[in-house]
């Protein structure tokens, strides 16, 4: 407090009120390094500022509503999912006033893509498919992906095969498989795409079975055939010489 005289025997007492400040940060919270000092973007990629607010006086409060990142959610400092930092009040106590900080943590998942690419024989198959020099062609694999990704991926291409659904129709919407995680609702990315090679592109095969029997048959006609007409040639000559 401060004095100033007016008169003789006569004052006047001037009081400072003291007043506070709020602050809320909103940082990152990541598996690896859990807590961070890392702060949050918006959707538009912008870094979200701390909320600050100034000269407040014991008694105040001020329910703030923590920003909204789509594909994340708050989480405490362990990084359980927690509401109840969804609002946060900024307090100063009536009895017992000191400056009000609150950090927020955003936890945001990342994702994965998986493409696939195996042979269709007279149905759905796990084999991979081998490209032009016989070698297995490995899935297309990403990771560390954020919601609203998104990558036009070419499918490979196999000389005398083509790609079908998963019923050995012919597509074309398999050519280019675009992976994508989405916004609203991001969930990790896996696609099977499905490849037919026509049988003269396929090794032979033994014959089968049946296969066999029908040739034998065959050639026992020819030579019964011939038995017959061998017979009847030697009967003319014999009779002839008679």
């Amino acid at each position: 407090p401060s004095a100033s005289i007016l008169t003789p025997g006569m004052y006047y007492v001037e009081f400072d009120i003291c007043t506070y400040t709020g602050t809320i940060n909103y940082y990152y919270y990541k598996d690896k390094e859990g807590t961070t000092k890392e702060r949050i973007k918006n959707d538009k990629g912008k870094t979200v500022p701390a909320h600050e607010e100034s000269e407040l006086e014991p008694g105040y409060e001020n329910p703030v509503n923590s920003p909204k990142i789509t594909g994340c959610y708050i989480v405490d400092t362990k990084g359980n999912k927690i509401t109840s930092d969804d609002i946060v009040n900024v307090k100063i106590d009536k009895t017992n006033p000191k400056n009000f900080e609150k950090d927020v943590y955003y936890y945001c998942p990342k994702y994965t893509a998986t493409i696939n690419y195996y042979y269709y024989k007279d149905g759905e198959t796990t084999d991979s498919v081998k490209d032009d020099n016989g070698e297995t062609v490995p899935a297309h694999k990403e990771s560390n992906l954020d919601p609203g990704y998104e990558n036009p991926v070419p499918s490979p291409k196999i000389t005398g095969c083509y790609i079908v659904d998963t019923k050995g129709n012919k597509i074309k919407s398999d050519d280019t498989v675009n992976v994508k995680i989405d916004k609203t609702n991001p969930k990790k990315f896996e696609k099977d795409v499905y490849y037919s090679c026509p049988i003269e592109n396929e090794p032979e095969q033994e014959p089968t079975g049946s296969a066999l029997i029908y040739i034998a048959w065959i050639i026992g006609l020819g030579a019964l055939g011939y038995s017959a007409y061998y017979f009847i040639n030697l009967y003319k000559e014999k009779k002839q010489e008679i």
